[in-house]
């Protein structure tokens, strides 16, 4: 039974009544602050453990609770978790997410949940807490844009909670917090596949004759892809057949209904695009044939299922020999069907790069984290050099901020650069006048022949003057 002995109370009764006493509940002695919000209203507790500066706390806080009622003003939003505060922003923003986005968003939100602890109130969160937690991140060797991304996602769901709208916080601690990025330290920028470096991997690529190999084919037909139409790469490795129309009329998808293909484009599914965008896109040259061929593939595996880029093995027929066999139908019937992965796609492309050296014998330089989103930006760079406009280089490769194309896709090009060196030609300036010195070796534009007072020197136009 809990032993309670009363402290003091604030207000009137059935007005702004508060009351302040210590309880002691299973051996443990506490001070509570207990009133309701209204007449009738279940009673309103807060605790603190027992000890003198305790008491003090909860006489402020009864205090203050009086005036508040007694004034007439709204309750303070009950206390959440950061758990809480995660769910909630999830609930009513993650339904137009795209499953990379939600990925990402639990992924980095789990950095600051295993820091700070699932259970802790939102309302302790101080922007000294977000200074402590970057620099843990930093000592873990957790890289600078990694980092910026991580924190902008806790101000977001603070943003959230702080809405007037949501009340979820009384005010947004973090409101006014900025990420300021230490003396020579720089957010990497991941760069292009630059022309060049396409180049060779696509010669490499011809003299392996990848096109023809059963373990080569998907790599060559992703990188044409990839580096002339610009997908995002979950979109490029979940293509369909059904999603692309390779014949040269107007076709109807056969399961979403609202989409019609013209000849020779795909229809990018949204489901696997980061922003949820749903376009049809022509098909290059490079990228029919490489979709041509995979078709070829798909044939020759006895390939049944939905995906262009399937998994080595889900074919019926066997890889060493060709031919139909039990043991290709059990390998394909063994794990589901599906694409794949792009971890195995990657570590191709790596092997690639190692393989694809110049004449001095240096290899395609790889960068941990271009992967195929190199070939975006690669395909955005192309358009813009086509066409000299930055929104069809956004349009081409699905991108609806100019902004975002401009600062993050458009990449300085040494080859451009070098044009632009080139032809940059000033005006020939004009003739400096005569100077003659003590030596006599001075030109100057007079054609006239002259007799020097001194030396008998004879000066003539652009020739030095040589003494008699």
């Amino acid at each position: 039974m809990a032993d309670r002995k009363r402290i003091t109370s604030y207000g009137r009764r059935g007005r702004n009544l508060v009351r302040v006493f210590a309880e002691t509940v299973g051996g443990r002695r506490y001070v509570r602050a207990q009133w309701s919000e209204a007449p009738g209203q279940p009673l309103v507790t807060e605790s603190w453990p027992h000890s003198a500066a305790a008491v003090k706390e909860a006489r402020a806080f009864a205090e203050g609770v009086a005036d508040r009622l007694a004034a007439g003003g709204a309750p303070p939003p009950p206390d959440r978790t950061v758990r809480e505060l995660a769910d909630a922003y999830v609930l009513a923003e993650g339904e137009a997410w795209a499953p990379a986005t939600r990925t990402n968003f639990r992924w980095r939100w789990g950095r600051f949940e295993a820091f700070l602890g699932r259970h802790t109130l939102a309302r302790l969160v101080t922007t000294a807490t977000l200074d402590e937690w970057r620099a843990t991140m930093q000592r873990a060797g957790v890289a600078t844009n990694q980092r910026a991304l991580a924190v902008g996602i806790v101000k977001a769901v603070f943003r959230f909670a702080a809405q007037p709208n949501r009340k979820l916080l009384a005010t947004n601690p973090l409101a006014d917090y900025r990420v300021k990025l230490a003396k020579g330290e720089k957010r990497a920028e991941v760069p292009e596949w630059t022309p060049a470096e396409v180049r060779r991997q696509r010669a490499q690529l011809a003299a392996e004759r990848a096109y023809r190999r059963r373990r080569g084919w998907r790599l060559a037909a992703a990188v044409d892809v990839a580096a002339t139409q610009g997908p995002r790469q979950g979109a490029l490795f979940h293509l369909q057949w059904a999603d692309v129309n390779l014949s040269g009329a107007t076709v109807r998808h056969p399961t979403a209904a609202d989409v019609v293909l013209p000849p020779r484009s795909v229809w990018w599914n949204p489901a696997h695009d980061k922003l949820g965008a749903e376009r049809v896109q022509p098909l290059s040259r490079a990228a029919v044939r490489a979709l041509r061929l995979a078709r070829v593939w798909r044939a020759r595996d006895d390939y049944r299922g939905p995906w262009v880029f399937y998994r080595p093995g889900a074919g019926l027929r066997d890889a060493g020999t060709g031919a139909h066999s039990a043991r290709a139908a059990a390998r394909a019937a063994a794990k589901p069907d599906g694409p794949v992965t792009y971890q195995t796609v990657l570590s191709a492309l790596q092997a690639l790069c190692r393989r694809a050296v110049d004449a001095d014998g240096r290899p395609v330089r790889w960068v941990k984290g271009r992967g195929f989103h190199g070939y975006r930006k690669h395909a955005a760079g192309e358009v813009h050099r086509l066409t000299g406009s930055e929104r069809a280089a956004a349009d081409w490769i699905g991108d609806k901020s100019i902004g975002v194309v401009r600062t993050h896709y458009l990449k300085k090009r040494a080859e451009e650069q070098r044009a632009v060196a080139e032809g940059l030609v000033l005006p020939d300036a004009p003739a400096a006048p005569a100077v003659a010195n003590r030596n006599a070796t001075a030109t100057t534009n007079d054609t006239r022949p002259r007799r020097g007072k001194a030396t008998g020197a004879q000066v003539t136009t652009n020739h030095e003057v040589s003494s008699r």
